[in-house]
């Protein structure tokens, strides 16, 4: 199975400029992190801003705070909200949805301007009869540790007694397993892995939580708003010092080199997908995304980047890509022909043994089809410095 890394991210610093409105909006890729009213030194800077909040994965869209609430319909990720109350502990969110109102908990949601919300009781749901579950098999799937810290790894363990077919979802990719077995995983931000059997009497999925504490952005890359109105100029920024090389993406532009200490303006009509790539002394890299949505319009699509592009005959690259709103997402590999469900965010390493030509494709809510592909050489390469910015 191919080495998976999925970046997290640390919390952005909120930027407040005078006159103008404050986002209170944290930088998270798939983690789980929040402003506060406690945060806000002074609850009028909010006048002119809108409680928002945008999800960063799927997750369930409840009628009451607190999963004993039946489940409306699965919210997209990356999916705008208007937030309109909290609960007294301030875990959940209340927020419309496409004119639909909701209960979403809070450690999936990038936030804005929450910290005057009103805060809303919750009654408790009248009790309904839970549909009869069917039978597990005595499967079993745990991990053997469900908290760990950044950069350390646990070890998943499974034993399904009889399937057709059992997957495994590690981040980004679905692996065919063995009915029993074991799979090390070194998550670099909370993730939900699956394990799922399929049987003739239907498929049964089977959840298993592993919370990363301390995830962090190793580049402070940072947006002073994430959600912005069309025309709009936010300002990114990253902070990097002793590397061997900076380079910025702009959606699908080629890279930039850029200093390790620097600010962007960038003026956007579209939702856009950025990355800061870090190329450290050692030649390893780190890629932090960064997307920037825009109100009343679809989130960004498709960011497909291959690093690097050309490998000698024997080498690796590591494919990075970002699929924004979609419904599904596939990874096409024109080497070997295969075609593997992946996740909206992730990474993976291939190592062709010939040029090959890799495409994410998203089909996105309308059923329309996003893509972006990468083309990997493999040629003998006479060695070259990276070059600095």
């Amino acid at each position: 199975m191919p080495s998976l890394n999925i970046r997290d991210r640390r919390t952005s610093r909120i930027s407040r400029t005078a006159g103008a409105a404050l986002l209170c909006a944290a930088l998270t890729f798939g983690g789980h992190n929040h402003v506060t009213a406690a945060s806000l030194s002074a609850p009028a800077a909010q006048a002119d801003c809108t409680p928002s909040a945008i999800t960063t994965t799927n997750v369930n869209f409840r009628t009451g705070p607190g999963t004993n609430f039946p489940i409306i319909k699965t919210l997209p990720a990356t999916a705008l909200l208007t937030v309109t109350g909290v609960n007294a502990a301030r875990t959940w969110y209340q927020v419309v949805f496409n004119g639909e109102q909701g209960w979403v908990i809070e450690r999936y949601l990038r936030l804005s301007c929450v910290g005057s919300v009103p805060v809303i009781g919750a009654t408790t749901p009248a009790p309904t009869p839970a549909p009869p579950a069917p039978p597990t098999g005595n499967v079993i799937f745990t991990a053997n540790a469900t908290t760990i810290n950044f950069g350390q790894c646990a070890v998943l363990r499974w034993n399904v007694p009889a399937a057709n077919q059992v997957l495994l979802s590690t981040g980004a990719l679905q692996t065919p397993v063995q009915l029993a077995g074991t799979q090390q995983v070194c998550p670099s931000l909370s993730t939900r892995f699956y394990l799922q059997t399929e049987t003739n009497g239907g498929r049964q999925v089977f959840p298993q939580d592993i919370t990363v504490t301390n995830p962090y952005n190793p580049a402070n890359f940072r947006s002073n708003a994430y959600t912005v109105r069309p025309g709009e100029c936010p300002t990114l920024s990253w902070n990097v010092e002793n590397v061997n090389g900076v380079f910025l993406f702009e959606n699908n532009r080629q890279a930039q080199g850029v200093a390790g200490n620097a600010t962007r303006q960038v003026c956007v009509s579209q939702p856009s997908n950025f990355a800061l790539r870090v190329v450290g002394n050692d030649g390893r890299s780190t890629l932090t995304p960064l997307t920037i949505n825009v109100v009343d319009r679809q989130p960004a699509n498709v960011v497909l980047i291959a690093n690097p592009a050309a490998v000698p005959p024997g080498g690796c690259a590591q494919l990075q890509w970002i699929a924004g709103n979609a419904r599904t997402v596939n990874l096409l590999d024109t080497s070997t022909g295969s075609n593997t469900r992946v996740g909206g965010v992730g990474d993976v390493q291939v190592c062709p043994s010939r040029t090959a030509t890799y495409t994410i494709r998203a089909v996105l809510p309308t059923g329309a089809v996003a893509e972006q592909s990468q083309t990997v050489t493999v040629a003998n390469l006479a060695p070259t410095p990276i070059p600095l910015p």
